[in-house]
C-alpha cells in the first residue's frame, strides 16, 4: 500500500512522476538498445487554474480524473500514461507508430476531452494542449523527450498547433 502511494497518484490513479521517469528509463534503455522509437505525448488541460478557481476543487478534480479517463481510453494498453502533478500529464509510447498516427492520435484525444463530463447537472467541455516528440526522430537523447514534447506543448498553447 505505501508503495502504491509513492508510485501512483491518488486521484487520477494514474503512474506518478516517480513511476513515470522510472518507466522512460528502461524504455530509453530498450530503444537505445534495440533501435526502437519511443513517442511521448505532454498534455495540460487548457484554462485549469480558472476553472479550479471559479467551479472549486471538486470541479477541478473531476476534470482531471475525466482527462485521465479520456487518455488512458484514448492510447494502447501497452502505452504508460501518467500525471505529472497539476494539470500535467504524458502518455510514453514504445514502438511509436509513425508520427501521422500520433497526429491522429492527439486529435482524437482532444476530440474526447472536448466532448466533456457532466457535473452538478450541466456538462463541463474541456480542452487540452499537447506536445509531441519522437526519439530518434526528434531528439538525440531519450532525455531531451520530456523537455522537447513540453516545449512542443507551449507552442501548441500559443499557436494552437500541434
Amino acid at each position: 500500500e505505501i508503495e502504491a502511494l509513492a508510485r501512483y497518484d491518488p486521484l487520477s490513479q494514474l503512474p506518478n512522476r516517480r513511476c513515470f521517469e522510472e518507466r522512460l528509463s528502461q524504455s530509453g534503455r530498450r530503444a537505445s538498445r534495440t533501435g526502437g522509437r519511443l513517442a511521448l505525448i505532454y498534455v495540460d488541460v487548457d484554462g485549469f487554474k480558472l476553472l479550479n478557481d471559479s467551479l472549486g476543487h471538486k470541479a477541478g478534480d473531476a476534470a482531471l480524473q475525466h482527462i485521465a479517463t479520456v487518455l488512458t481510453a484514448g492510447v494502447r494498453e501497452s502505452d504508460c500514461v501518467a500525471r505529472l502533478g497539476g494539470d500535467e500529464f504524458v502518455v510514453l509510447m514504445e514502438d511509436a507508430p509513425p508520427k501521422s498516427k500520433l497526429i491522429e492520435t492527439i486529435d482524437r484525444l482532444k476530440l474526447c476531452a472536448r466532448e466533456g463530463f457532466d457535473l452538478s447537472g450541466g456538462r463541463l467541455q474541456l480542452s487540452i494542449s499537447c506536445g509531441l516528440s519522437v526519439y530518434p526522430d526528434d531528439v538525440d537523447a531519450v532525455r531531451e523527450l520530456v523537455n522537447q514534447a513540453d516545449h512542443a506543448m507551449y507552442a501548441a498553447k500559443r499557436g494552437r498547433s500541434r
